[in-house]
């Protein structure tokens, strides 16, 4: 998608197909420059650029997930298809990702889980994910996960200056004994996206910090429901830990689900008795799946994503927690789970948090309450310049003006320029602490 993923069109459609795309996306862009010149912005932050590609990305998102619909008339318990829906979702998992050439550069590295300490379970959740994967690996046949290592030209061109190739630039090994690295957990309701989408945030996030980005992927629900995403997530870590970088070098970072696989991975390293991260960045976290905020209606037609409520078979809450299950007392019970709404948590020991919120986005209040059992206030930010974290703050509350969802991929919006400033400066302030 052209503003959101940077991509011209989704690759799954045929030339008749992308061309009719392009033309309808052309005219709901004509139909936001209308609307700005005649009635104005929709919110104050919103310059023209920002409404028209909120509007656009709204409407591809509303086209991509209306082509993914299994097309077999209303899903129902009974009929319920895991690897169909899951097939059906590929527009949404596979995308035709950009060239970040302007940004930076990315390599793609497999590994295989083989380590034996990658078979330690940090609590009984884990146990039996622990046993298989150990069982395939002592059978020679490991399961395999992949990462993206993402890299600013900036940093590439600092490299090169103390004669450190692009190989090692963009590999997984350490640089140095103590190199800080940043991990990013892509978000889509642990059921859609993938790290490719996430190459040009980065950069961004790279040049900024001058920290490299691993991206992460993780099996995706309803094939691979709760809690094998998070596991994925968490052997990542360990992961990380085994090529010899240390717990407080590594930053976690997410977007959405992201942000919940971040909580949950701080989680288990408390529980196993590890070490913390260095902080945890958290983009519109996703933290409580009972979806219980007033802004869920409040905010929807300023938002760009659509939420359905977990009465709805094909909601991502409920094919992420139970796919197929009817919305029983067992699955209401299970959205009440600390691993599975981290908001009902216990935060004691866990790493300094960055909470980021856009003021408008569909997520907003129950952000709100995340926040307020940290003990954060918000800090409201308008406009293109971050104005700087308070020096000694271990976790802090931003919101961003007129912003929705994940609001990081839109190019054209002053607030996401703050935002990645606001990362830099706050990772700066815990490094000085």
């Amino acid at each position: 998608m052209s503003d959101l993923y940077g991509v011209a069109f989704p690759k799954h459609l045929g030339k008749e197909e992308q061309d009719k795309y392009l033309s309808d996306m052309e005219k709901v862009m004509e139909d936001a420059k209308r609307s700005f010149i005649e009635n104005g912005p929709k919110l104050p932050s919103w310059t023209l650029e920002t409404q028209v590609a909120i509007t656009r990305v709204k409407a591809e998102l509303k086209r991509l997930l209306s082509d993914g619909d299994s097309g077999h008339g209303p899903t129902t318990s009974e009929n319920f298809n895991a690897e169909q829906i899951g097939k059906s979702m590929a527009p949404l998992r596979d995308f035709d990702s950009p060239s970040i050439s302007e940004k930076g550069k990315f390599t793609t590295h497999y590994w295989k889980i083989s380590a034996k300490s990658l078979f330690i379970p940090p609590s009984d959740l884990f146990k039996e994910l622990c046993a298989s994967d150990q069982k395939l690996a002592e059978s020679k046949t490991p399961r395999e996960l992949y990462t993206e290592v993402v890299a600013s030209n900036d940093f590439i061109a600092r490299l090169e200056e103390q004669n450190i190739d692009l190989d090692s630039a963009l590999g997984m090994s350490p640089l140095h004994e103590d190199e800080k690295v940043i991990i990013h957990y892509h978000g889509g309701g642990f059921c859609l996206e993938a790290p490719s989408a996430y190459r040009a945030f980065g950069a961004d996030i790279c040049k900024e910090t001058g920290y490299r980005v691993f991206l992460p992927y993780y099996r995706l629900a309803p094939e691979d429901p709760f809690p094998r995403g998070i596991y994925d997530g968490y052997l990542f870590f360990q992961h990380l830990i085994n090529l010899g970088y240390k717990h407080e070098n590594i930053i976690i970072s997410g977007d959405s689900a992201g942000c919940n696989m971040c909580l949950t991975v701080m989680i288990n390293l408390r529980s196993a008795g590890q070490p913390q991260p260095k902080c945890a960045i958290l983009h519109s976290p996703w933290v409580d799946l009972n979806l219980p905020g007033e802004s869920y209606t409040r905010n929807v037609d300023l938002d760009f994503i659509m939420q359905d409520r977990p009465e709805y078979i094909k909601c991502n809450v409920r094919m992420y927690v139970a796919p197929g299950r009817e919305y029983d007392d067992y699955v209401k019970k299970m959205l009440n789970d600390p691993m599975v709404s981290p908001t009902f948590a216990d935060f004691t020991g866990l790493a300094p948090m960055m909470v980021i919120s856009g003021e408008v986005e569909l997520l907003v209040d129950d952000i709100d309450a995340f926040a307020s059992k940290l003990g954060l206030k918000e800090r409201f930010i308008v406009g293109r310049k971050h104005p700087g974290t308070e020096q000694g703050k271990r976790n802090v509350y931003e919101k961003y003006a007129g912003m929705g969802h994940i609001f990081f991929f839109i190019e054209a919006a002053n607030e996401k320029h703050a935002c990645i400033e606001g990362v830099g400066n706050y990772i700066r302030s815990i490094d000085s602490q």
